[in-house]
């Protein structure tokens, strides 16, 4: 079986600690995973699967966009509390 998780929120959220745990546990029971993660997590995605990378395939894209809302949504708070 072969599965993709769209993992655009890993460790940016509740719902990325849940896939990360959902994709830990299948690539041990030897189910071939496909995951995007934004590239400038690479590293915490290595050392986070490093024993389960043998059933995962990560495609490292580049995604800003979280970084993006969150800045925006800082500045429109920032302003309202002048």
């Amino acid at each position: 079986m072969k599965l993709y998780f769209d993992g655009l929120f890993y460790k940016g959220s509740g719902i990325g600690r849940y896939y990360e745990s959902l994709t830990k546990e299948f690539a041990k029971r030897g189910i071939k995973i496909y995951i995007c993660i934004p590239k400038k997590l690479w590293g915490y995605f290595e050392k986070n699967f490093k024993d389960e990378l043998y059933n995962i395939e990560p495609i490292f894209v580049d995604y800003e966009k979280l970084e993006e809302m969150r800045s925006r949504w800082n500045e429109k708070r920032y302003l309202h509390c002048s």
